[in-house]
């Protein structure tokens, strides 16, 4: 007896290319992939469930028979996909009747009206592999230059990589740092705010690399990508640091930079507080809620909350024992960096509360061209 029970799949453009690239597909499902083949926004691929049945056995032939290690991931992705799906629906079949469209998860609904992700969701966030690009958490090496025009960290790691290799190398001091020639060089060229730099000429009189800490951040996290290294006693660009600075790698050099900063730098090195490894370890989920929670301008304080994991909160303030101090946290470890990167513009704001100006901030543009995530993709055991 056949079980003619439709389900719902969404498919996006690249898993409609691999479904169809497939030899071994059905011709019923073949046909249905060619119909949508065109679209380029996300579509539902609507099968029977002993066809998704016959189709996830597809996944597993094709998977299990090429020697490409790129496909066979891919192949693996959408295959744990659907064959969790095709569980569901089995279990559903076993459990009772049917569900209706009525009839849904009310948590599941709870978190979707709230706009935060499920418990399973921010697990997908939490184990997400970040050089995937079928992951959850994807990044946009395509983008232009004129599109990434205004990210600030991109354009000054490209002036310090470009001067490092015009010198042929620059003399280090004794603790290891630029010196201050370079350091005065870099002064003038680098994409900074002017009040802030007339800050540091002003309380500097001589300026060295840890009193320009735009610098001294892109120069940390330049090394840990392998874009230059220090070399019996200089900082020379290495050969990877040469390919990136070709003008058609800048969106790939964006996307390597954002993951060094974010995964590879100790975040808590930018404001010196204790670790707090938990806002680290979820920071792909905070990454997740800024662009639900920053499309109008906020302060740190404001949103912090919302845009960190309950455990992750509590962990923080267990740590610190420090009032208010998650929206410092906030500020200092996501926001500001990615006002760096161009993925959100902050402007200064006075309020009756206090007598100095609050920074508020809110999302750009860029954020949606440059970070996508798809939750879809489930927990890759290899992870965990």
């Amino acid at each position: 007896m056949h079980d003619y029970r439709y389900v719902v799949i969404p498919l996006d453009k690249r898993d409609r290319e691999l479904l169809l690239s497939v030899d071994v597909l059905p011709p019923e499902i073949e046909e249905v992939l060619t119909e949508i083949e065109g679209e380029t926004a996300l579509s539902e691929l609507c099968l029977p469930l002993d066809l998704l049945d016959e189709l996830v056995g597809c996944l597993v032939f094709a998977a299990n028979h090429t020697d490409d290690r790129a496909r066979q991931k891919q192949l693996d992705r959408l295959y744990g996909r659907l064959a969790n799906q095709l569980d569901k629906e089995h279990a559903l079949a076993e459990d009772g009747p049917i569900p209706g469209p009525l009839d849904q998860d009310p948590l599941m609904e709870l978190f979707k009206m709230l706009g935060i992700p499920s418990p399973m969701e921010a697990a997908t966030l939490l184990y997400a592999d970040w050089d995937d690009p079928f992951g959850a958490v994807q990044l946009n090496e395509d983008l232009t230059e004129k599109e990434l025009k205004r990210v600030g960290f991109l354009a000054n790691t490209r002036i310090l990589l470009a001067a490092l290799e015009e010198a042929d190398g620059v003399k280090a001091t004794a603790t290891g740092n630029l010196n201050r020639k370079f350091v005065g060089e870099m002064l003038d060229v680098f994409h900074v705010r002017s009040d802030y730099l007339d800050d540091v000429r002003r309380h500097n009189k001589v300026v060295n690399e840890l009193d320009f800490f735009p610098l001294h951040v892109v120069n940390v996290v330049s090394q840990l990508a392998g874009l230059h290294r220090r070399v019996k006693g200089h900082f020379r660009i290495t050969r990877k640091g040469r390919e990136f600075l070709a003008e058609d790698k800048m969106g790939s050099l964006c996307a390597l930079l954002f993951k060094t900063h974010f995964r590879k730098l100790n975040l808590a090195y930018l404001d010196r507080a204790p670790d707090l490894s938990a806002f680290q370890q979820g920071v792909a989920y905070s990454l997740y809620m800024v662009p639900r929670l920053l499309t109008d301008w906020h302060a740190a304080e404001d949103v912090a909350p919302l845009l960190v994991l309950g455990g992750v909160a509590c962990a923080i303030q267990e740590e610190t024992r420090i009032q208010d101090v998650l929206g410092w946290i906030v500020q200092t470890r996501l926001l500001r960096p990615l006002e760096t990167f161009g993925l959100l513009e902050g402007r200064e704001r006075k309020t009756r509360r206090r007598s100095y100006g609050i920074t508020q901030y809110r999302k750009t543009d860029l954020f949606d061209r440059f970070l996508r995530f798809d939750l879809s993709v489930g927990v890759d055991p290899t992870q965990v």
